[in-house]
């Protein structure tokens, strides 16, 4: 009976292993080029559009006429995660080098500047294949795999 106990519970003990390495990794899903999803970012715009319409109308009809603009400008940022737990961030202003590192369980990113003497704040994250949200909310920013722009 002994033997019947033990033999089950190795068996529970490699299933419990195995499903630990077939489970959705987030920090393998995170290791690629992300780049600012252009669908969320106009969606957002339209949402403050909306919002400053009410207040100032006049404001209102500028940013409208600039959204394409910004879209295009701030969707050109990318966010590449390295093994290492480097990074890079390209924007309209540069690149800029990062150090990060996930949490165990994978829902707290801690980003700080490559070689900076402060530590970093976690920030909630979901990750999967096609999609990275950093923080959580109102205040989120929404990554989609980076994928090169077609020029005609």
């Amino acid at each position: 009976m002994r033997t019947v106990s033990k033999l089950a519970g190795v068996l529970m003990l490699a299933l419990v292993l195995l499903s630990s390495f077939t489970l959705d990794n987030p920090r393998k899903h995170l290791l690629k080029k992300w780049m600012l999803d252009k669908e969320w970012l106009s969606q957002k715009l339209d949402e403050q559009i909306a919002i400053l319409a009410k207040e100032n109308p006049e404001q209102a009809e500028e940013l409208k006429a600039q959204k394409e603009l910004m879209v295009t400008l701030l969707g050109a940022m990318t966010m590449e995660f390295k093994e290492d737990g480097t990074g890079i961030t390209t924007s309209v202003q540069g690149e800029a080098e990062f150090e990060w590192s996930l949490s165990e369980d994978g829902k707290l990113l801690t980003l700080k500047e490559k070689g900076g003497e402060e530590a970093g704040d976690a920030m909630p994250v979901q990750i999967s294949e096609s999609r990275l949200v950093l923080g959580e909310g109102e205040d989120s920013i929404v990554f989609v795999p980076f994928q090169e722009e077609e020029t005609e």
